[in-house]
């Protein structure tokens, strides 16, 4: 059984002025629709003390086919500025640079890739040649169940 009401109405023509009200509509009363939504998954990687120099060193290939969204967060804990490059990959094989981030001395750098493809790595090196620096990097993501 439905629930109707009447509502102040307007007339049709705004313009126009009449001397008698204007026919009036029913409000009707509908239940609101409650959307489902898949439960989210959360995952963490943790990668802690790694040691970069001036050539490159990579974390270990991520398979991110699945995941709705993924961080990288860089945390130079070292003496010299890191640079951080997120790569992406169609086959684990064959890398493009997708992002680029300069992270300070003491401070956190989050990179999130631009573009999709099935393989995501973290390429890290020191911007300073000769010096190193110690890094943590926490990988995140979140995917449907």
């Amino acid at each position: 059984m439905s629930t109707s009401r009447w509502v102040h109405c307007y007339p049709r023509h705004p313009r126009r002025k009449k001397l008698y009200p204007p026919p009036c509509r029913p409000l009707i009363y509908q239940p609101c629709k409650i959307i489902k939504r898949a439960p989210v998954i959360f995952r963490e990687r943790i990668y802690r003390d790694i040691l970069v120099t001036n050539t490159a060193t990579s974390i270990s290939p991520q398979s991110t086919a699945l995941q709705t969204m993924y961080t990288f967060a860089v945390i130079n804990r070292g003496m010299s500025p890191v640079q951080a490059h997120v790569e992406i990959s169609p086959d684990g094989v064959h890398w493009a640079v997708d992002s680029t981030a300069e992270v300070a001395v003491g401070e956190t750098g989050v990179l999130v890739p631009k573009r999709y493809l099935r393989y995501t790595r973290l390429t890290l090196f020191t911007v300073n040649t000769g010096e190193t620096s110690t890094v943590n990097v926490y990988f995140q993501t979140q995917s449907a169940a």
